[in-house]
């Protein structure tokens, strides 16, 4: 017997082209590079083997046609390796279980995506995820839940499903993978905007820009929900070409206390995250040989902190942008 092109498209489809273990669930097809052509990487691995020689092959159980999609599971090279060389601790009874469970998580998976998010008209029953703090706004469907939990200033709405608040937490409540926190903004920050749409949730954040002497959008994050782990991408919003070098502004942290004030150190600090958006590497190494200045503590210190924050983020916008 031989497996049938049918029984291929039934094992790598619903197994989604990936690995069936749960703990690995690679996916099992390369990328082009150059003039090579994608490449699938997987093995029809047999739950009993073709032979009664081999893996599993001689215990009772195994169906007529052992290369029928029932016999089969979809596995990397490794996992393959695995199973066949340690029989006796993956028996078939185990195997078909994993084939199973991986299965069904494919299909909550692919339910999930092709149904949205959407606000639910009673967010109090979500009240549990909260740990007893107000529930703002909750987006739901049959199989997840993205619950905000506010702890500071109370949601309001700014247009176009948007709200707008200080101090919340962002939980996703899956079926499958529990509660995990998909973003907090505290409320000592200044408030954040969010908004969900389908599968992924959107905040964007503000800070103060010293050159304009106003509260500007710094940043959006974009989380998608739909994955597992949840992915984040990043986007600089802020556009500020500023007026000073990273090297004058460095100048000035390295003043005596007796030649500046602890507030101007403070502006000069949002100043030196301005000219960093750029170069934030060369900024956060401004920030970081002054560690131990004497402004360096309290609120010059709060200060520093939130900068070098601001300039990750700049750096892995970079990267995801």
């Amino acid at each position: 017997m031989t497996i049938t092109d049918r029984t291929r498209k039934l094992l790598w489809g619903r197994a989604a082209g990936c690995c069936s273990f749960p703990n690995c669930r690679r996916l099992l097809f390369s990328s082009p590079s150059g003039p090579d052509s994608p490449k699938a990487l997987g093995d029809e691995a047999h739950v009993y083997a073709r032979s009664v020689d081999g893996p599993r092959g001689d215990l009772p159980g195994a169906p007529d046609d052992r290369d029928s999609y029932e016999n089969l599971i979809l596995l990397c090279k490794y996992c393959h390796g695995l199973v066949d060389t340690q029989p006796t601790s993956f028996p078939p009874a185990s195997l078909l279980s994993i084939k199973r469970h991986h299965e069904t998580w494919v299909r909550e998976l692919i339910s999930a995506r092709l149904v949205g998010l959407a606000p639910v008209d009673d967010p109090h029953r979500y009240q549990g995820t909260c740990n007893n703090l107000p529930v703002g706004q909750v987006w739901a469907n049959d199989q997840r839940a993205l619950v905000t939990c506010v702890y500071g200033s109370n949601p309001l709405p700014v247009g176009g499903n948007r709200w707008r608040a200080s101090g919340v937490n962002f939980h996703l409540v899956s079926v499958r993978d529990g509660v995990s926190c998909v973003f907090g903004s505290s409320e000592a920050e200044h408030e954040v905007d969010y908004w969900c749409t389908d599968d992924s949730l959107h905040v964007i954040q503000y800070r103060y820009d010293p050159e304009s002497d106003q509260i500007l959008a710094f940043v959006e994050r974009v989380f998608n929900l739909s994955v597992t782990p949840i992915e984040e991408s990043l986007s600089l919003l802020i556009r500020i070409k500023s007026e000073h070098e990273i090297a004058d502004l460095a100048a000035i942290l390295g003043k005596p206390s007796d030649q500046v004030t602890g507030s101007e150190i403070e502006i000069t600090l949002l100043k030196l995250r301005n000219a960093g958006l750029v170069k934030p590497a060369e900024a956060e190494n401004v920030i970081r040989q002054h560690f131990g200045a004497w402004w360096y503590d309290g609120s010059g210190a709060e200060t520093a902190d939130g900068v070098l924050e601001d300039l990750a983020i700049a750096r892995k916008a970079k990267k995801t942008g």
